[in-house]
């Protein structure tokens, strides 16, 4: 009866700790892929005192259902998401979005 206790106990933790290592290195890739992003920003020079871009125009779009099955998961779109809802980047009311420059990341 221990056995069989300690044997479900020792999976659960087991799967437990994949999931975290899995989120770990998520956090990891999309920190990764914001870092790219504000560097997106600057090579265009889409800061907000300059040229603010369309997403189209960076390369920062989100991959169509097709694309996304073969080909390997890209975060930028996701890193764009965060650094706008932290206010590094802007939207602008045409949709064209630029990097603020005294938020730079």
């Amino acid at each position: 009866m221990a056995g069989n206790f300690m044997a479900v106990f020792g999976l659960i933790t087991l799967l437990t700790l994949s999931l975290l290592v899995v989120f770990f290195i998520q956090g990891l890739l999309v920190r990764r892929a914001a870092f790219q992003v504000v560097r997106i920003f600057r090579e265009n020079q889409s800061l907000c005192s300059q040229w603010p871009k369309r997403v189209e125009e960076l390369g920062l779009q989100s991959l169509g259902f097709i694309d996304r099955m073969f080909k390997p998961r890209d975060y930028k779109p996701y890193a764009l998401q965060a650094l706008i809802s932290a206010g590094t980047v802007r939207v602008r009311d045409d949709g064209r979005v630029c990097l603020l420059e005294d938020k730079e990341a």
